[in-house]
């Protein structure tokens, strides 16, 4: 009887350490964001400020063909959330980049602007020229 709980009780210690384990391994992996310009030529470039919390990654300017990337290891509570404000010509808008608690998550997250709206790709496998689909208009 005393074996069988001890059993019992080691078993119960060995997984309990496998999804600990398992979890932990995800949360040090690092995600990938990229953003792209793709809108055509014009005097006045595209301009992004991410930010992650009271983070601020800074203002970028973009011009047509330039990009910005960073990467990152989601929080230990996985509340990660990252958002850009995008402001080009008279249009603007924001939204989320990354959010942790997207049911879906990936570790490339690849963003291009044109000029009807916003592309994702999420295949680390290609460019940020190809097998994107539109998400979301300006």
């Amino acid at each position: 009887m005393a074996y069988t709980r001890f059993k019992n009780f080691y078993i119960i210690i060995i997984l309990s350490l496998y999804l600990i384990n398992s979890n932990q391994a995800q949360l040090f992996k690092k995600h990938h964001v990229s953003i792209y310009n793709d809108l055509p030529q014009n005097p006045k470039p595209l301009f992004v400020r991410s930010q992650f919390k009271k983070d601020d990654l800074g203002l970028r300017t973009l011009s047509p063909g330039q990009g910005f990337k960073w990467s990152f290891n989601e929080n230990l509570i996985v509340t990660t959330l990252f958002f850009c404000h995008f402001s080009w010509e008279s249009q603007q808008t924001t939204f989320d980049v990354f959010n942790a608690n997207w049911g879906q998550l990936f570790r490339i997250y690849i963003y291009v602007v044109k000029i009807d709206g916003f592309y994702e790709n999420i295949d680390a496998n290609t460019d940020h020229k190809t097998n994107f689909k539109k998400i979301r208009t300006w």
